[in-house]
């Protein structure tokens, strides 16, 4: 080294390690020169600095760059650096299986439990999947909830046991102090090289998988396929066209009348959005709400709902309400119960003929922050109500520890009623069970005569149906009203 330094006639840093009077391994630099007298060397004089800090902080930095903060896993950068080298090698890319996993239901985690618990949810996911994978993968967190995995396994079987095994791992009991929380886990499948053999493009792949992973329902995971890249850009072009539909007023209201069957009074009516593509085409809500929950466009539409809804109810007159559906994924949102005040006070419409009607499975994932929200939206004065009820789940300490004002009968059981015995048990099983939570029953889907006499025969105390009355157009809606006040309309 010295002579080196010499011959190329400049100072060359030489990092070397020592130990301290105390015992400890630093990191020292030496710096040398050449010690001369009358044109001989004679010696070296040298300096050595201790950069044990320096070298400790740098190593620091380097870490941090390539690793999460949070759950010491690696990082995009080091997960870019890993896919690179294995998928630039000079005889081809080496055979990989990229998995992107997310986690279903971590965002009501954040928002009811605060981020401390979120952050040691995510610690304890990332030491569970480290233990998923062997010395040669690597395990890494993007953003959020969203880890990849990247096996040097590619039989497809084995890869669906490890998924199998990701699954049981992420679906365990996660403790954070004095709550318990359970997640579920969608994972989309990518491989090399058949799918992609560049990092970027496999990511893609990976996530459009992972999207249809998501829509197939939790604990699921989807392997890429080519049709898959087309349809997502179908999905893309949709929610475009929504977010212009909204800038273009092309949603429509229509209101399906609601009855009190005993007295045939028009107790209100129910608010059902139609997209008017067209002067006599329209697309139906099934075909763009779950694309909008998908795209988050949701809370968007919602809030157009319901100002529209209000604003129109204002002019129905008496205290008949109207009824809104809330998608279960806003209702998980935290500000539910403020834009709900918010319509109330900018339209004016008393709180008292709002109901908002909400699907059961909505208080499934997180019943504690489910309560708080329904608390709140009751505070306000709206009514509550049960969608679709008996299909789903529900038990009896559901209906007891939620403040719903109703519940609505699914209209798939009005199919086979009153024909059914087992269809006409269910019936008037259900409305007992409502009158004995003084719950105001509704039932939907009523299509005939002998329907609607046996609901009154039963107690049912309000419903709707296309026998009652089709989902009209407000002007329409509010034709029926006059009629009704004139007392000129059909009679229940």
């Amino acid at each position: 080294w010295l002579q080196r330094q010499e011959e190329e006639g400049q100072r060359m840093p030489l990092r070397c390690q020592f130990m301290s009077a105390h015992g400890n391994r630093r990191i020292g630099q030496l710096v040398a020169k050449t010690i001369w007298h009358e044109a001989r060397r004679i010696g070296f004089r040298g300096t050595v600095s201790d950069i044990t800090q320096s070298m400790e902080a740098e190593a620091r930095i380097h870490f941090l760059s390539r690793h999460d903060v949070l759950t010491g896993l690696s990082n995009r950068v080091q997960l870019q650096e890993f896919l690179t080298l294995h998928l630039e090698l000079p005889d081809g890319a080496a055979p990989l299986t990229l998995i992107t996993l997310d986690l279903d239901q971590f965002r009501p985690i954040n928002e009811t439990w605060g981020h401390a618990a979120g952050d040691e949810v995510l610690s304890q996911i990332a030491q569970r999947l480290k233990r998923c994978i062997g010395p040669q993968e690597l395990v890494a967190r993007l953003s959020g909830d969203e880890f990849v995995l990247v096996l040097r396994e590619t039989n497809r079987e084995r890869v669906d046991q490890r998924c199998a095994q990701l699954v049981h791992e992420v679906q365990q009991p996660i403790s954070t102090g004095q709550h318990v929380h359970y997640l579920t886990v969608s994972m989309g499948i990518a491989c090399v090289p058949q799918d992609a053999s560049h990092p970027e493009a496999l990511l893609q792949m990976a996530d459009i998988a992972l999207n249809e992973a998501r829509e197939a329902g939790r604990n699921q995971w989807v392997w890429y396929a080519n049709e898959m890249a087309s349809q997502r850009e179908d999905k893309r072009e949709m929610a475009r066209r929504i977010e212009k539909a909204l800038k273009n007023n092309e949603f429509r209201l229509h209101y399906q009348p609601r009855y009190q069957l005993l007295t045939g009074q028009l107790a209100g009516a129910e608010a059902l959005i139609r997209w008017q593509i067209a002067p006599d085409e329209w697309i139906t809500p099934d075909h763009f709400i779950p694309l909008a929950e998908e795209s988050g466009l949701i809370a968007t539409i919602s809030d157009w709902v319901l100002m529209r809804a209000c604003e129109d109810a204002l002019g129905w007159g008496g205290d008949r309400y109207v009824s809104v559906n809330i998608s279960p994924m806003e209702f998980r949102t935290s500000d539910l119960v403020q834009r709900v005040a918010d319509v109330l006070a900018k339209s004016g419409l008393p709180a008292t003929r709002l109901e908002l009607e909400i699907t059961e499975n909505v208080t499934f994932e997180h019943p504690q922050h489910a309560l708080e929200v329904m608390q709140g939206l009751r505070s306000l004065g709206v009514r509550l109500t049960v969608d679709d009820f008996g299909t789903g789940y529900a038990a009896l300490g559901y209906l007891k520890t939620f403040p719903f004002n109703g519940l609505k009968i699914d209209r798939s059981w009005m199919k086979d009623f009153p024909e059914s015995q087992q269809a006409q048990s269910v019936v008037a099983g259900i409305i007992a069970l409502a009158r004995a939570f003084a719950l105001t029953i509704t039932a939907e889907g009523i299509e005939t005569e002998a329907q609607l006499n046996q609901l009154k025969q039963l107690s049912c105390e309000e419903g709707q149906g296309y026998f009652l009355g089709r989902p009209m157009p407000l002007a329409a809606f509010s034709t029926l009203l006059e009629r009704t006040a004139q007392n000129q309309a059909d009679p229940v």
